[in-house]
Protein backbone atom coordinates (compact mmCIF):
# COMPACT_ATOMS: atom_id res chain seq x y z
CA UNK A 1 0.00 0.00 0.00
CA UNK A 2 3.38 2.40 -0.39
CA UNK A 3 1.91 3.49 -4.04
CA UNK A 4 -1.37 4.52 -2.27
CA UNK A 5 0.48 6.66 0.60
CA UNK A 6 2.51 7.72 -2.63
CA UNK A 7 -0.49 9.38 -4.42
CA UNK A 8 -1.22 13.34 -3.71
CA UNK A 9 -3.40 13.75 -1.50
CA UNK A 10 -5.15 17.22 -3.57
CA UNK A 11 -7.09 14.03 -5.12
CA UNK A 12 -8.69 13.30 -1.71
CA UNK A 13 -9.90 16.94 -0.83
CA UNK A 14 -10.98 17.71 -4.56
CA UNK A 15 -13.50 14.46 -3.92
CA UNK A 16 -14.60 15.36 -0.37
CA UNK A 17 -15.09 19.32 -2.01
CA UNK A 18 -17.48 17.64 -4.83
CA UNK A 19 -18.87 15.88 -2.42
CA UNK A 20 -18.34 12.29 -2.63
CA UNK A 21 -18.05 9.93 0.48
CA UNK A 22 -15.51 7.88 1.47
CA UNK A 23 -16.05 4.93 -0.34
CA UNK A 24 -16.80 7.02 -3.62
CA UNK A 25 -13.48 8.79 -3.10
CA UNK A 26 -11.97 5.46 -3.08
CA UNK A 27 -14.09 3.84 -5.65
CA UNK A 28 -14.28 6.54 -8.16
CA UNK A 29 -10.73 8.13 -8.08
CA UNK A 30 -7.70 6.51 -5.63
CA UNK A 31 -8.76 2.73 -7.10
CA UNK A 32 -8.43 4.09 -10.75
CA UNK A 33 -5.17 5.28 -10.04
CA UNK A 34 -3.77 2.64 -8.11
CA UNK A 35 -5.01 0.04 -10.99
CA UNK A 36 -1.19 0.40 -12.87
CA UNK A 37 -0.27 -1.18 -9.30
CA UNK A 38 -2.36 -3.79 -8.94
CA UNK A 39 -1.80 -4.61 -12.55
CA UNK A 40 1.97 -4.88 -12.20
CA UNK A 41 1.26 -7.14 -8.99
CA UNK A 42 -1.25 -9.18 -10.83
CA UNK A 43 1.52 -9.77 -13.30
CA UNK A 44 4.79 -10.29 -10.63
CA UNK A 45 2.28 -12.78 -8.55
CA UNK A 46 1.34 -14.64 -12.21
CA UNK A 47 4.94 -15.07 -12.71
CA UNK A 48 6.05 -16.59 -9.38
CA UNK A 49 3.35 -18.85 -8.91
CA UNK A 50 3.66 -19.69 -12.42
CA UNK A 51 7.48 -20.71 -12.01
CA UNK A 52 7.15 -21.91 -8.61
CA UNK A 53 9.80 -24.49 -8.05
CA UNK A 54 11.22 -24.74 -4.86
CA UNK A 55 7.80 -25.62 -2.97
CA UNK A 56 6.42 -27.45 -5.27
CA UNK A 57 9.84 -29.76 -5.23
CA UNK A 58 9.69 -30.28 -1.77
CA UNK A 59 5.73 -31.35 -1.61
CA UNK A 60 5.26 -33.37 -4.64
CA UNK A 61 6.05 -36.98 -4.68
CA UNK A 62 4.64 -38.58 -8.00
CA UNK A 63 6.01 -38.00 -11.39
CA UNK A 64 2.57 -37.29 -12.71
CA UNK A 65 1.76 -34.31 -10.67
CA UNK A 66 5.18 -32.23 -11.31
CA UNK A 67 5.05 -28.56 -12.14
CA UNK A 68 5.95 -27.49 -15.62
CA UNK A 69 9.12 -26.03 -13.93
CA UNK A 70 10.14 -29.34 -12.28
CA UNK A 71 8.69 -31.57 -15.45
CA UNK A 72 11.55 -29.41 -17.40
CA UNK A 73 13.85 -29.25 -14.98
CA UNK A 74 13.53 -33.52 -15.07
CA UNK A 75 14.52 -33.44 -18.55
CA UNK A 76 18.07 -32.68 -17.59
CA UNK A 77 20.24 -35.62 -16.15
CA UNK A 78 23.57 -36.91 -15.66
CA UNK A 79 22.91 -40.07 -18.26
CA UNK A 80 21.62 -37.51 -21.64
CA UNK A 81 19.77 -34.44 -21.62
CA UNK A 82 16.93 -33.90 -23.93
CA UNK A 83 17.52 -30.44 -25.12
CA UNK A 84 14.59 -30.22 -28.30
CA UNK A 85 11.99 -31.06 -25.63
CA UNK A 86 13.16 -29.07 -23.07
CA UNK A 87 13.80 -26.01 -25.70
CA UNK A 88 10.08 -26.83 -26.84
CA UNK A 89 8.96 -27.05 -23.29
CA UNK A 90 10.30 -23.68 -22.29
CA UNK A 91 8.62 -21.53 -25.29
CA UNK A 92 5.22 -23.61 -24.58
CA UNK A 93 6.27 -22.06 -20.69
CA UNK A 94 6.78 -18.52 -21.51
CA UNK A 95 3.25 -18.14 -23.23
CA UNK A 96 0.80 -17.89 -20.43
CA UNK A 97 3.15 -14.92 -18.78
CA UNK A 98 3.28 -13.22 -22.12
CA UNK A 99 -0.63 -13.46 -22.42
CA UNK A 100 -0.75 -12.23 -19.01
CA UNK A 101 1.69 -9.35 -19.26
CA UNK A 102 -0.52 -8.55 -22.85
CA UNK A 103 -3.95 -8.33 -20.88
CA UNK A 104 -2.22 -6.12 -18.25
CA UNK A 105 0.15 -3.94 -20.55
CA UNK A 106 -2.08 -0.81 -20.59
CA UNK A 107 -1.94 -0.78 -16.94
CA UNK A 108 1.53 -1.51 -16.27
CA UNK A 109 2.18 1.18 -19.25
CA UNK A 110 0.68 3.64 -17.03
CA UNK A 111 2.30 3.19 -13.79
CA UNK A 112 5.31 4.12 -15.51
CA UNK A 113 3.48 7.40 -16.71
CA UNK A 114 1.29 7.97 -14.09
CA UNK A 115 -0.76 10.89 -13.42
CA UNK A 116 -3.71 12.48 -12.16
CA UNK A 117 -5.31 14.40 -15.72
CA UNK A 118 -6.84 12.15 -18.46
CA UNK A 119 -7.09 13.64 -21.73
Amino acid sequence: MKYLSGLPKDFLDAGRVDGCSEYGIFFRIMLPLAAPSFAAMGILVGMNSWNGFLWPLIVLRTQSKLTLPLGLASLLSPYGNNYAVLIAGSVLAIIPILILFFIFQKYFIEGMTAGGVKG
